[in-house]
């Protein structure tokens, strides 16, 4: 074999790897456009953004503050806050919200959600694309 063919198995393999990782940050960017929209389930309804994502609970809300990303087997596991809501009044600048892990699971159209703060485990949420329940807030 000549020195050419040594330099097109080089060129031929370094264009097959930049084409694998463009292909690979296309199928991410696709996935998070995918989540983009109202996910709805019993006691909770997330907005999903680009940037992130706002949760209502009936007695929390909360916020994931990067964009959410499935891994290949549609899992995420990010942290986020939850703020408790209830009857009464407010202090006012007062931040009591928690820092937690928003872990979950995507197929199709339906997304798994648990909320993680330490031992603790809030879920798991059954979520719908596009449904937007009613809920019933604890203020």
């Amino acid at each position: 074999m000549g020195p050419n063919i040594h330099v097109f198995r080089r060129s031929f393999r370094s264009a097959l790897t930049v084409s694998l990782v463009l292909g690979m940050l296309t199928v991410a960017d696709a996935g998070a456009q995918k989540l983009q929209g109202t996910w709805g389930g019993e006691r909770v309804i997330i907005k999903v953004t680009e940037a992130g994502a706002d949760l209502e609970f009936e007695c929390a809300r909360g916020r994931i503050n990067q964009a959410i990303r499935p891994d290949q087997h549609g899992d995420f596991d990010l942290p986020g806050s939850l703020t408790p809501e209830g009857r009464g009044p407010t202090r006012d600048g007062g931040d009591n919200a928690n820092q937690v892990r928003y872990q979950g699971h995507l197929q199709d159209k339906t997304m798994t959600l648990t909320v993680v703060s330490g031992d603790e485990k809030l879920g798991p949420y059954t979520l719908t694309r596009d449904s937007e329940p009613i809920l019933r807030k604890c203020r």
